[in-house]
């Protein structure tokens, strides 16, 4: 009766470390970017993924038709106005993907 009730414990011990195991393998994707509020017109600024988590590749889209595929990439605005700055993280097969944005004013 106790080996029973030992092998019963062991095996759902077990079934509790696989189903912890593939949870963490299956992460998802979480797109965080940075980016400051304000910038100037023709001056280089700096973008941030670094509080993303487990992306194997990013996406930016600038707002102003430019994109990068960098992790941290740097852009300049040409023109003054406000801009939609799209992120998204992506798994490195591409099949999991997460996307945030911010805006930024351009003076």
């Amino acid at each position: 009766m106790k080996t029973k009730m030992k092998t019963k414990m062991n095996l759902s011990g077990l079934l509790v470390l696989i189903t912890i195991a593939l949870a963490s393998c299956m992460k998802e994707q979480m797109a965080c970017c940075e980016l400051p509020e304000t910038a100037m017109a023709g001056q280089p600024v700096s973008f941030s993924s670094s509080c993303s988590r487990d992306a194997g590749r990013y996406k930016w889209d600038f707002g102003d038709g430019n994109t990068s595929n960098d992790a941290n990439p740097t852009h300049t605005y040409s023109a003054a106005g406000t801009y939609m700055v799209v992120m998204m993280a992506l798994s490195r097969n591409d099949k999991k993907k997460h996307e945030t944005s911010k805006s930024i004013t351009v003076k």
